[in-house]
């Protein structure tokens, strides 16, 4: 009995020996691996709001260079992660861009891209250990259509705050969250929320803070764990609310006569956080060839109240933030968005700035863009729907904190 206890622990011995060896030989090819720097002869997105892909550019030519150059000049961003390809995507702007200005990161990362860096993306795991350490963190994730992007302003308006708006990475590990083992998508995170949080030289910077899409919250679980140390808020608003914002943003970023064959083609994926067609007859009770905008907008705003439950649920602390009360008290509104967000209330004034003009403005979805609202039927039909499911409304109820 003893000699095979003893030849059981050579054997873990040597076992875990090899995988320490295993480690650092993937460590060290990965380290050493080139990326391919490529020129950008053409941009070829369909709908500039759509999820960002490798294959928005055409890249014309290519030559390789040291993984390092992606971080050789904050002119240098994580674009996408493309896991068909197993590639990180980055993409070099024009001197002193700074995506803390822009409404939505990726839309002008895409319209500003000048030049293209692609490599594997252990390769991207390993030269995430090489960047600048991580400042101090805090998410704010969301429903969408909530205040989310005021939010991000306000947060931005605040000496030694980065606030940026929609990083695509974390969407794309959330759209490959079924295929990805929680380990590697967790190193996915840390070394994406690394690559990412890389400011102008010009500003000084000890707070980043990340609004996501509004997908994320269903990977949050494992953002809290890759990065335990952020703090984390959840935006939301009332569904009849968010439905009748969904739809005026869809006129305005589509068309107000968008047909239901480029509705599917442009937003199905983004309501289901990519989740099967199956989910419309679970929910709704009629297949995706019945079922219509409204009620599929209706759904998208329950996946995204059920992500955040899912995530209380696990203990994980998250503070909800309702957007009525961030609207209609401002002054208390951004009181708590600082208390969530871990910023001093000595900045409440300059937060306060976020208000003066519209978060979307300059883009395809500012509010001064005409849209029709829902018709009375769909907001009948809206309510009929959450009361067969047995679900709040949020209009005068809260979610709850614990």
């Amino acid at each position: 009995m003893g000699y095979c206890t003893e030849l059981g622990t050579l054997r873990q011995l040597l076992a875990a020996g090899f995988n320490r060896r295993q480690k650092r030989m993937k460590y060290a090819l990965a380290t050493n691996m080139t990326a391919q720097l490529h020129d950008i002869s053409a941009k070829v997105k369909d709908n500039v709001f759509n999820l960002a892909r490798g294959s928005d550019f055409t890249l014309a030519t290519q030559q390789d260079v040291s993984v390092e150059m992606a971080i050789s000049s904050p002119d240098w961003s994580l674009y996408t992660l493309d896991f068909e390809r197993d590639i990180a995507v980055f993409v070099e702007l024009p001197p002193g861009s700074d995506l803390s200005e822009a409404v939505l990161a990726y839309k002008t990362q895409y319209e500003l891209a000048q030049r293209a860096i692609t490599m594997p993306l252990d390769a991207m795991i390993a030269l995430a250990k090489k960047a600048q350490p991580l400042p101090k963190l805090a998410f704010l994730f969301s429903t969408a259509r909530c205040g989310s992007t005021l939010a991000s302003k306000i947060m931005g308006q605040i000496p030694g705050v980065w606030s940026l708006s929609e990083p695509e990475f974390l969407t794309d590990i959330t759209y490959a969250r079924r295929d990805l083992d929680p380990a590697r998508a967790k190193a996915l995170i840390l070394a994406g929320t690394r690559l990412i949080c890389r400011p102008p030289l010009s500003r000084l910077v000890d707070t980043v803070v990340i609004k996501p899409r509004s997908e994320p919250i269903a990977i949050a679980e494992w953002i809290v764990q890759a990065l335990p140390d952020a703090n984390h808020a959840f935006l939301y608003r009332d569904a009849e609310g968010f439905v009748n914002s969904v739809h005026r943003f869809l006129q305005r970023a589509v068309g107000e006569n968008y047909s239901e064959e480029e509705y599917w083609h442009s937003f199905w994926h983004f309501s289901l956080i990519n989740g099967p067609l199956s989910l419309m007859d679970d929910y709704i009770g009629k297949s995706a060839a019945e079922v219509q905008s409204h009620e599929v907008h209706t759904l998208m705003w329950l996946l995204r109240i059920e992500g955040y439950l899912a995530t209380l649920s696990q203990g994980i602390p998250m503070t909800p933030l309702h957007y009525r009360d961030l609207n209609e008290d401002r002054t208390e509104g951004t009181k708590a968005l600082l208390k969530a967000c871990g910023i001093s209330q000595a900045h409440l004034e300059l937060a306060l700035r976020g208000f003066d003009k519209d978060a979307h403005e300059g883009s395809e979805s500012a509010n001064a863009t005409p849209a029709k609202p829902l018709t009375a039927l769909e907001i009948a039909e809206v309510q009929a729907m959450l009361t067969r499911l047995g679900r709040p409304n949020y209009r005068h109820t809260r979610l709850p904190t614990a």
